[in-house]
């Protein structure tokens, strides 16, 4: 199966299917989706409290206010 990324409605809908005991693999069947996905997604749940992917990139320096 192809690695599909989820929206974040998608998301939360996995992390309910999980809360409520479903096997992560189901979940992925469930959302056309593969286990690893859901893996990634629980693991950044569990670390952060949400399923927002982490941003990336260099933090910034200046404020708004001194551009």
């Amino acid at each position: 199966m192809e690695r599909r990324h989820l929206n974040r409605d998608e998301m939360l809908r996995a992390m309910g299917m999980l809360e409520a005991g479903m096997r992560q693999i189901d979940v992925a069947r469930a959302l056309n989706t593969t286990q690893s996905v859901i893996s990634r997604l629980s693991a950044r749940y569990r670390e952060s409290g949400d399923v927002a992917e982490r941003h990336t990139g260099r933090h910034r320096i200046t404020t708004p206010q001194q551009d």
